[in-house]
């Protein structure tokens, strides 16, 4: 995936968007855990995922290609998204636009926004439920 998409800041050794949610949650900065504690990806700005995304960028845990995906949803103004959804959306759209280099690789992209945010979900549910667990006890 380095190769493909690169993060111009360097990938941290478990990477979200290319780890099990295990090692993910593991080595993750508390940066990284406090920029996602409490985050709805079904229900959140294109503001509010834009700075999420440009955190994640800056610590190593995404691609820019999800970066710039990410960020582009300003364009649609600032209303509360369900970006699990929406990149679903958007990639089915392309999908169906077959044939020209230009879509198959817009269509690559979106593919790996939608496996990056399904991943984020999965961590933010782990994040959460082991919020609670004093791993010294």
């Amino acid at each position: 995936m380095q190769r493909r998409y690169s993060n111009d800041n360097g990938y941290v050794d478990n990477p979200i968007e290319n780890s099990s949610t295990q090692a993910a949650l593991a080595t993750a900065s508390d940066k990284v855990k406090h920029a996602l504690k409490g985050v709805d990806l079904t229900h959140i700005r294109p503001t509010q995922l834009a700075k999420l995304a440009s955190t994640l960028f800056a610590e190593g845990q995404i691609s820019c290609i999800s970066l710039g995906t990410m960020m582009v949803q300003q364009v649609d103004g600032d209303a509360p998204i369900n970006v699990l959804q929406v990149f679903q959306r958007q990639r089915a759209a392309l999908q169906s636009m077959k044939g020209l280099s230009f879509f198959k690789e817009s269509n690559a992209g979106y593919a790996e926004v939608e496996a990056t945010t399904s991943k984020l979900a999965d961590f933010i549910r782990a994040l959460t439920s082991s919020a609670g667990v004093d791993v010294r006890a």
